[in-house]
């Protein structure tokens, strides 16, 4: 995939289109609970990385 196209917007057979294609694999960073509770680092993680725009519609 050309650099370029990393930021143009991704279009989904179902749902809305992706601002861009920057996204996050599941269970990347382990900060949950073991029970798969969402903690509060994770929350704050998630945060900040969507307010960073990855992946919004």
């Amino acid at each position: 995939m050309q650099m370029d196209k990393l930021a143009a917007p991704l279009v989904l057979a179902r749902g809305p289109a992706m601002k861009n294609r920057f996204m996050l694999a599941p269970l990347t960073n382990t900060q949950s609970h073991p029970d798969g509770r969402l903690s509060d680092e994770e929350f704050r993680w998630l945060t900040m990385r969507a307010e960073g725009g990855f992946g919004s519609p």
